[in-house]
């Protein structure tokens, strides 16, 4: 668990991210994913990734209330908080 950095589905296909960089194809969809995984380690912060807490460098705020997290191995190092988790988020963070 430990070394999982996200789950993102992209094109109908769910994926395991490592810290180090290796991609791995999993058989289950994020919903699936969400009940499985731990909910202090992990966040599902938009419709495609669930991300690790220790994946997060940085979280800022962004227009319509909604944050930007930044975290490596995500495509463009960035990725939107959608505007229905942002309360959620901030709590699971204690923000």
């Amino acid at each position: 668990i430990e070394d999982i950095h996200h789950f993102e589905t992209k094109e109908s296909l769910t994926s395991l991210l490592t810290k180090n960089g290796k991609r791995y194809i999993v058989d289950y969809t994020l919903e699936e994913l969400e009940a499985l995984l731990q909910p202090q380690n992990f966040f599902r912060i938009n419709r495609k990734i669930i991300l690790h807490i220790q994946a997060i460098k940085k979280v800022k705020n962004y227009s319509n209330s909604r944050l930007i997290v930044s975290a490596d191995r995500i495509q463009g190092d960035e990725q939107i908080v959608s505007r229905e988790r942002v309360v959620e988020f901030k709590k699971w963070l204690d923000i």
